[in-house]
């Protein structure tokens, strides 16, 4: 009977040892409970930093993750003494995985010392994403248009385009429009404005790059 006793405290001491280690990598024990952790998706979202002829900033992002997030942009602008000058949050819904998004910080100051870019990330589970099913035509004419072609069997709610200009490497300017309701088959269309310098002139530009920043629909079903 001692040796069953011995042999059933052993067993509870090494499990009391490696309990931890059994459980799954994405939980964790809280009291009675057991909670998943936060995935930084964060950490798979690369972004670059430009600056048109206005000076107003722009955030070129690509997200690298397996799932469609709604991305958020947090700048901050700072003096010399270190003081907040202005800041400003800007908001994508449902960005599909593996897309390169673009968009553009209005409340970019004139003068400032420094700034600060932060992005938050989170799974978007209330909207169905369909930048699978799109098929992006742009051209240059008077302005530059771009149409994304529908390839579901399903209408999109809700489309934002963007679209970068450059001379040459350098970003010039920056536009950004929408459009709703686009049906199978369908395109939602967009015209882009030429860009202009802060004091209104027009800018030269040789290339371009558009971007479908947004293409979901609400999944009222749920």
């Amino acid at each position: 009977m001692k040796k069953i006793i011995s042999i059933v405290l052993g067993v509870v001491f090494l499990l009391t040892l490696t309990g931890c280690s059994l459980l799954p990598r994405t939980t964790k024990v809280t009291g009675n409970r057991m909670i998943e952790n936060v995935v930084d998706y964060t950490s798979n979202i690369t972004k670059t930093v430009e600056f048109t002829k206005r000076n107003k900033m722009i955030i070129i992002a690509k997200n690298f993750n397996d799932v469609d997030l709604d991305i958020t942009f947090e700048v901050e602008f700072y003096d010399e003494k270190n003081a907040l000058i202005t800041s400003e949050k800007s908001y994508l819904t449902a960005v599909g995985a593996g897309s390169e998004v673009a968009v553009q910080i209005y409340d970019t100051p004139k003068s400032y010392h420094r700034y600060q870019v932060y992005t938050d990330a989170k799974v978007n589970d209330y909207c169905k994403t369909y930048f699978n099913n799109i098929e992006l035509i742009h051209n240059r004419n008077d302005n530059v248009v771009a149409q994304a072609k529908n390839n579901s069997n399903e209408t999109i709610d809700y489309m934002t385009a963007a679209v970068i200009f450059y001379q040459g490497k350098e970003v010039v300017g920056f536009d950004a429009t929408t459009a709703s309701d686009v049906k199978p088959g369908r395109t939602g269309n967009f015209t882009f404005y030429d860009p202009y310098d802060e004091n209104y002139n027009d800018v030269d530009y040789d290339n371009y790059k558009v971007y479908i920043n947004e293409a979901y629909s609400y999944n009222y079903s749920d």
